[in-house]
């Protein structure tokens, strides 16, 4: 059986470290910019 929580986590882990990635990198690089945090 999957867990609700285990999908949230795979989707919002990826998508948060993307994000903080993308708002630190895109100063340096704003190609960046377009790959997922952004806000």
């Amino acid at each position: 059986m999957i867990d609700g929580g285990a999908i949230t986590g795979v989707i919002t882990g990826p998508r948060a470290v993307s994000g903080a990635i993308s708002n630190g990198a895109l100063w340096n690089n704003g190609n960046l910019s377009e790959w997922g945090g952004g806000g």
